[in-house]
């Protein structure tokens, strides 16, 4: 079979995204519809082959991307941005020419609980348990914007903590033996000890799964130290959104204990951890300076991600946006000795003339009473919100 620019390998060759509550979907950016849930199914590698699948797959054979399914990529393809079915699928799942009949999960991205270890400003209670008691604070602040009916899905607000249930946990160890690669979300992947037998299970296997997690690294026991370490194919991604306080109030936690679990790992591991940065309104103003240390760190590559959701934390907001995306492009011609990974999230933003500013100014006075500081006394452009 070949491959065409609707045949989204994740249907032909790949898996399944498998969220904190059980729902699943087609991938970590199809949120508008879910497949399924966990507890309704008896066989994953089943369902991947159900009629709604196949379905699916008929129609990118035929030249399409169903639009109720792949919104976010043929969204992203006619603004000319990188879609994720030609970019980041591409890296890890390979395609297989065979017209198979029967189609085997091979990648398997899920997290088994929103069970979480920090409240980061530009996160919410779908995936994180740390947000459940902050997200009914805001409301009963009168943050009522925090939650939008018309989205009951892609909302940040759950309002509730998931954790799937052994006997669904148990359809996942099922198809392992025939799964190539694993992306283990949260939540927070360490702060949930199910991860650690899962990883256990895995090393045993015949063929163990590369696995790839991404973890805030603020507080990591030793047992699951020597475990990623110790496995043979484990990539390891840490988030870090600033530096110091501005860290500190973006993800509340200690910078500088995140800053030296990186380096026992890399001492112990011999590897350097991948840095995953989300730039936000918080981080916008000192990206240049954040990655000039991330490399006298020692860090070997660095990640930037979109934070498109919610609208008030993110960069668009500023409408002197173009001002920043020059400045970071002339910054990465002249950054070296790190591997960069998206770039482009730095230099491609547009401003949103529709983000409602009041929006971010209480979010901003939010989060600086749950802080116990203003985030305004070290990150002043954000004093003209």
């Amino acid at each position: 079979m070949i491959e065409t620019n609707s045949t989204c390998r994740m249907l032909f060759s790949g898996g399944l995204t498998i969220n904190p509550d059980g729902r699943i979907v087609l991938c970590c950016v199809s949120t508008k519809k879910e497949l399924g849930h966990i507890s309704d199914i008896d066989n994953l590698n089943e369902f991947y082959n159900s009629s709604l699948l196949n379905e699916i797959r008929e129609t990118m054979k035929s030249g399409f991307l169903p639009e109720d399914w792949c919104f976010s990529c043929i969204n992203w393809r006619k603004n000319g941005e990188r879609a994720a079915i030609d970019d980041w699928v591409k890296l890890v799942i390979k395609w297989n020419p065979d017209d198979v009949k029967y189609h085997t999960i091979n990648f398997l991205e899920f997290a088994p609980s929103n069970i979480c270890n920090q409240n980061c400003a530009m996160c919410g209670s779908v995936y994180s348990s740390k947000w459940v008691e902050w997200d009914n604070d805001a409301l009963e602040d009168g943050l009522t914007f925090r939650f939008r009916e018309d989205e009951q899905y892609v909302t940040n607000f759950h309002n509730q903590v998931w954790s799937i249930s052994d006997k669904d946990l148990q359809k996942i160890y099922d198809i392992l033996p025939n799964v190539k690669r694993i992306n283990l979300k949260g939540g927070e992947p360490f702060a949930d000890k199910r991860n650690y037998d899962l990883i256990r299970h895995c090393i045993k296997l015949d063929n163990p799964p590369l696995i790839s997690a991404t973890t805030n690294f603020s507080t990591i026991p030793n047992e699951i130290m020597d475990l990623i370490c110790d496995y043979p194919k484990f990539l390891v991604g840490v988030s870090i959104d600033g530096t110091d306080k501005v860290y500190e109030w973006v993800r509340g936690a200690s910078y500088q204990q995140t800053i030296d679990n990186c380096h026992t790992y890399m001492k112990k591991s011999g590897r350097s951890p991948i840095i995953t940065s989300t730039p936000t309104l918080y981080t916008l103003y000192s990206l240049n300076d954040y990655m000039s240390e991330m490399k006298d760190l020692g860090f070997k590559a660095l990640q930037f991600m979109w934070c498109a959701s919610p609208k008030y934390v993110s960069v668009e907001a500023e409408e002197n946006i173009e001002y920043y995306n020059e400045k970071h492009r002339k910054f990465l011609k002249t950054y070296d000795q790190v591997k960069v990974i998206n770039p482009e999230n730095l230099y491609k933003r547009k401003h949103d003339v529709n983000i409602n500013t009041s929006h971010i100014k209480y979010w901003i006075e939010f989060m600086n009473k749950k802080r116990g500081f203003d985030i305004r006394q070290y990150v002043s452009e954000l004093s003209k919100f």
